[in-house]
Parts: structure tokens; sequence; C-alpha cells
């Protein structure tokens, strides 16, 4: 069966969650969330609720980051504890999901058009009927590798988008798309767009 475009591969989806789970087990320890809770295998496996809350945790302290990469405490290698330092470019929502394209799903947050991907499953399988595109989301989007995803968390938020503001969000889109504007990785070197991180990251989460 052919590799969908628009998800991570089997391997990187599962590369993902270990890395995640283990940087927000660290974070559940550090902050108290868990505490009962041995390693991260079994914090994968713990309710719902909790996982969120280190979740929340994490996105909102920025600097845990580099710390648990620096501590490394399940001995990942370095090549993984990259992949891990580079999420210190996360960028929290709220995005437009404007529309879901074979390549990736298309996030707007001001100006600024991602192509995301999904982690293990199709973006049709996520993102049901009940959500009518495009509609108010928050998540969170990083890097992986040369790519951008989404955290795993997708809440469907707001009221539903007008005619008009729907138009707005497309023309949006279809400009970027032109204009080979889309962002579809944190890497200038790989997307040119990219390099507003750099300077703009601050000033595009104030939005949210």
């Amino acid at each position: 069966m052919k590799q969908s475009q628009s998800k991570l591969s089997q391997s990187d989806a599962k590369l993902y969650l270990n890395l995640m789970w283990s940087l927000q087990f660290y974070v559940s320890q550090k902050y108290s969330i868990a505490s009962d809770l041995e390693n991260f295998l079994a914090y994968a496996k713990a309710d719902f609720d909790i996982r969120k809350e280190a979740r929340d945790t994490l996105f909102a302290n920025r600097d845990i980051i580099p710390e648990y990469a620096d501590k490394n405490p399940d001995g990942f290698c370095e090549d993984h504890l990259s992949i891990v330092r580079s999420w210190e470019n996360f960028i929290n929502g709220p995005f437009i999901v404007e529309r879901l394209t074979k390549k990736y799903a298309v996030f707007i947050n001001d100006d600024h058009v991602f192509g995301v991907l999904c982690l293990r499953d199709d973006w049709k399988e996520v993102i049901r009927s009940a959500y009518k595109l495009p509609f108010h989301a928050e998540t969170t989007i990083l890097p992986f590798k040369d790519k951008i995803i989404y955290d795993g968390i997708l809440t469907l938020t707001g009221a539903r988008i007008s005619t008009d503001l729907a138009l707005r969000f497309e023309d949006t889109y279809l400009d970027a798309k032109y204009d080979k504007r889309i962002i579809t990785s944190f890497n200038p070197a790989v997307c040119a767009e990219a390099a507003f991180l750099k300077t703009e990251k601050p000033a595009l989460e104030a939005v949210a």
C-alpha cells in the first residue's frame, strides 16, 4: 500500500511519539503531575487528562526543552536529541485549518500559511465530518526533521466561520500557493519562507 504523503511514516510517527512521551514524562515528574509513574512508556498509557496537563505545561515553558535534552534522562542518541531541541521553535495556535490537500493540511496563522503533516492517521480520519472546513483550531505545530507536524491534540474552537471570512482565508491560501510561500519546513535551507521564525515568531504567537 502506498504511503500517504500527508502523514509521517510509521517509523517516524513511532519515533516522534517516543520522544514526545519521554519529554512530557520529564515534565510530569518535574511539576509533580504524575509522580507515581515509572517511565515514559507508563506515561503513554496514562489518562488523557494527565497527558494533557503535562503537554500544556510543556508548551507554556519553552525552556524545559533544552533542559531535558541536556539531561537526556532516557539515553537517546544525539540525532534524536537534535529533533527534540528543534522543538524549541514550536508555535502555539490558534490556527485556521483551511483545507486538506494530498500533501498536508493547510494551517493559517495571521498571514503565514503552513503545510502540516498528520502523525499516524490520515488527516481525513482526524478531521471528521463534524469539522466543517475551514475552522478555528487550538493546537501546537513543531518541526520534525524537515517537516512540520502538529503535536497530536487538535481542538475545534470558536464559532462557525462565515462565508465571507472563509473566502478571505481561501484567498490567503491561494496567494501563498501562487507565490510559493507555503511553509512546509522550519528549516530555511529546505523552505526559504521559514526564515521568518528567527524574527517574527514572538509576534506571531502574540496573535494567539
